[in-house]
């Protein structure tokens, strides 16, 4: 099994369940501009919409509607994003270490830290991180419209089997729901490179299993056999490890 630290797991998780909600959005959206289309008068349907549900809505930019909430999209995968690189840090035994002194962004600083090579899914989350800021600071949008999509991106990505079928990555007032799918994919590769990358030595993760099972060890004294497999356990559980290769760790304490 592939090595993964609790935060893998965790925005694994996160993101399947943003998955199905954007999906939901989408569709609605959707809908609602289908909908608005075949109207006379766009501002009359939202406002018959509105009265009918009991919402205020005021003036709005139906064809905008669908990039504007992609953007949205794009900010909470950043945001589910960052929140694993601050949680790989933590929970790196040597993530204290790390040099987060200098200005580049916190995947640049963690890639650096581990020592990950520039890789397509770290390209593609720097772009939309540039998306995320010029939709959270308006001050950046200009530059980032002037700027696009990088050609060679879109061509690296459109070269990529599990990727090509996506019409993505797009520029900042083209940005899509296939951006989000793309987004939501590049992070999970992503944290998959950063974890394999940043794993541990089998001696570090040998004394943490030692630390994290320290409690049982007063009533496991006896019985070495029944500690080693609370041990391998552990590590099973916390890191995705496979049983022998966890006994084959915990087996370093013993010799």
């Amino acid at each position: 099994m592939t090595f993964r630290f609790p935060c893998e797991r965790a925005l694994t998780q996160q993101l399947g369940e943003l998955d199905a909600l954007c999906e939901c959005i989408e569709l609605a959206t959707r809908d609602l501009i289908e909908r608005a289309s075949m109207s006379h008068d766009h501002q009359t349907f939202i406002g018959n919409l509105s009265q009918q549900h009991g919402i205020r809505v005021n003036k709005v930019d139906v064809p905008a509607l669908r990039p504007h909430i992609a953007r949205m999209y794009v900010v909470t995968v950043h945001q589910r994003l960052e929140e694993f690189l601050i949680s790989l840090q933590e929970q790196h035994p040597r993530g204290e270490e790390w040099d987060m002194t200098d200005d580049a962004d916190r995947l640049t600083k963690i890639a650096r830290a581990v020592g990950l090579k520039a890789t397509l899914s770290f390209a593609l989350c720097q772009h939309y991180r540039t998306i995320r800021n010029a939709t959270m600071h308006p001050d950046a949008r200009e530059n980032v419209r002037k700027r696009g999509v990088d050609p060679d991106l879109r061509a690296r990505t459109a070269s990529d089997l599990t990727l090509c079928k996506l019409a993505a990555p797009n520029s900042y007032d083209q940005t899509s729901f296939d951006d989000f799918v793309l987004f939501t994919r590049s992070a999970k590769t992503i944290a998959r490179e950063l974890c394999e990358t940043a794993r541990p030595s089998d001696e570090q993760l040998a004394v943490i299993a030692k630390e994290q099972t320290a409690d049982l060890g007063g009533r496991l004294r006896e019985n070495p056999k029944r500690l080693a497999l609370a041990q391998s356990g552990f590590l099973q559980t916390a890191y995705s490890l496979s049983k022998p290769e966890a006994d084959r760790i915990v087996a370093g304490l013993l010799a």
